[in-house]
């Protein structure tokens, strides 16, 4: 009984009718994307490459520094930031300084 009334409440709670629909169709309305891989690639070499984008600190701090409409750079990503995320002191220091003595030359 209880199901029956649980089934007599979701279909009251749907807000749109449902349409059957043609699989030809749907094929048609969308288009589908294929990714491929290459076959020699160890899947465990996938999962090194997306840990060290993620985990190393030159990396994190290269995708950091952006461009103004100048052609000024600098890094979004304070401190208090850098550190929450692991990122030494020394590093960030190291990447501000770059950004400065870019910003010094490019005037």
């Amino acid at each position: 009984m209880s199901l029956i009334l649980l089934s007599v409440f979701v279909v009251s709670c749907m807000s749109e009718q449902l349409t059957e629909q043609d699989s030809s169709e749907v094929a048609k309305s969308t288009k589908s994307i294929r990714l491929r891989s290459k076959k020699d690639v160890d899947f465990s070499d996938t999962l090194y490459v997306k840990n060290k984008m993620q985990s190393d600190f030159n990396l994190i701090m290269l995708n950091h520094i952006v461009f103004d409409e100048n052609g000024n750079c600098s890094i979004c990503l304070s401190p208090d930031e850098a550190q929450t995320i692991g990122i030494p002191q020394n590093t960030y220091d190291e990447y501000s300084s770059f950004v400065e003595s870019f910003n010094d030359r490019s005037l």
